[in-house]
């Protein structure tokens, strides 16, 4: 357990990081109900104690340099910042006259961003090779499910402390892709094509026009 030799196991963890020695185990999958009463199931990776603790590191000396670009109207996984925030929002927005609500979702948007677009984003504002490398591991470090590993190509495993910030930050601008998606929608309001780019799509089920 790494709690029972705590300071020993973080010194040598530190090192590892430090050194460039540090190398990701493979993550637990399970699969937790999409929500209350759906058969649908989410994936989670869980990542083990120490690769969690690394993670944390890692999303401490990110979240500075990402959180503060992040859009005025994006609220999800922002600390300081939440759903209750998101809803006065709207409310504000509906007194100054806006009548129309797009609910879009992203069909499965930790899962499937490609990890050549979540490298990128993070490039583009890191330079420091060691902490790039350790981002790319933690793409890549593969999941365990039923005894068997499986490789990880796609995505951000949900479970792992940094992959809200990498998932949030990879977005490319959520009010671009909304506005991409009012561009694709027919006079009905039905949505006329789905593709965002990068193998991405607007979820058929979530995707009504309140007016």
């Amino acid at each position: 357990m790494f709690a029972a030799n705590l300071e020993e196991n973080l010194a040598a963890l530190m090192r590892d990081l430090k050194t460039g020695n540090f190398r990701p185990l493979p993550l637990r999958r399970v699969h937790i109900p999409k929500g209350p009463g759906s058969k649908k199931l989410r994936p989670l990776g869980i990542p083990v104690v120490r690769d969690r603790v690394a993670q944390e590191v890692i999303r401490r000396l990110l979240a500075p340099v990402f959180e503060p670009q992040f859009h005025d109207a994006s609220f999800g996984f922002i600390p300081g910042r939440n759903c209750h925030q998101a809803i006065e929002r709207v409310l504000e927005l509906h007194r100054q006259g806006y009548k129309v609500v797009l609910d879009a979702d992203i069909a499965g948007f930790f899962d499937n961003l490609p990890h050549r677009v979540i490298m990128e984003a993070v490039a583009a504002e890191v330079a420091d090779g060691n902490i790039l490398s350790l981002v790319e591991g933690f793409l890549k470090a593969g999941v365990m499910e039923d005894g068997v590993f499986k490789p990880t190509t796609l995505g951000t495993p949900q479970g792992g402390v940094i992959s809200p910030l990498l998932g949030v930050r990879s977005h490319s601008a959520p009010e671009v892709l909304a506005v991409q998606a009012l561009r694709k929608m027919d006079g009905s309001g039905e949505a006329s094509c789905c593709e965002l780019g990068f193998g991405l799509c607007l979820s058929p089920l979530k995707f009504p026009l309140l007016c």
